[in-house]
């Protein structure tokens, strides 16, 4: 299995911001169609998630605990659709559909992700370089509030109200 986040640490804060401009962020940033499920789990947060870029399809096995509500440990590596597969059975939630927008903005890579089942708001992630890192946003996004540490917006809460059984 290959690690794709070799550090370890995620530092991240989350926005909840009115729908955006698709058209906008097709233009200035790249589309990954995410479906994700999440395992059963005493401690720490597992989950599987499928990524498809230009047709292209990822499977990825993570874990997460949170350290602070700002900061948390990540293993994710990457696996095969057959063990993705095989994972499926543990899940605890239905799988989560989201179209993730990646979009340079400064030294940020902003991350929107776009619910099927809201049409009016998305959610903003940025991945930080140290937890009080100043934030700016670009003109096009309005934000209605940090959700950071509002656990009915993280995406196992999300995965438990909206997605698929």
């Amino acid at each position: 299995m290959m690690t794709v986040n070799p550090s370890g640490i995620e530092i991240e804060r989350k926005f909840l911001i009115r729908y955006p401009d698709i058209k906008l962020l097709e233009k200035i940033g790249s589309r990954t169609e995410i479906e994700q499920t999440y395992l059963a789990s005493d401690d720490i947060a597992r989950r599987i998630r499928k990524t498809t870029e230009r047709g292209v399809s990822a499977y990825f096995y993570c874990q997460k605990q949170d350290i602070t509500p700002r900061k948390r440990t990540e293993d994710e590596v990457l696996i095969s659709e057959a063990k993705y597969n095989e994972l499926l059975a543990e899940a605890v939630t239905g799988t989560l559909k989201k179209t993730r927008f990646h979009v340079p903005f400064l030294e940020f890579n902003l991350e929107i992700d776009v619910y099927p089942f809201w049409d009016d708001r998305a959610i903003l992630e940025i991945e930080l370089s140290f937890e009080n890192e100043e934030i700016q946003f670009p003109h096009y996004i309005e934000v209605i509030g940090e959700v950071t540490e509002d656990h009915s917006y993280r995406n196992i809460s999300l995965a438990r109200m909206f997605a698929d059984s």
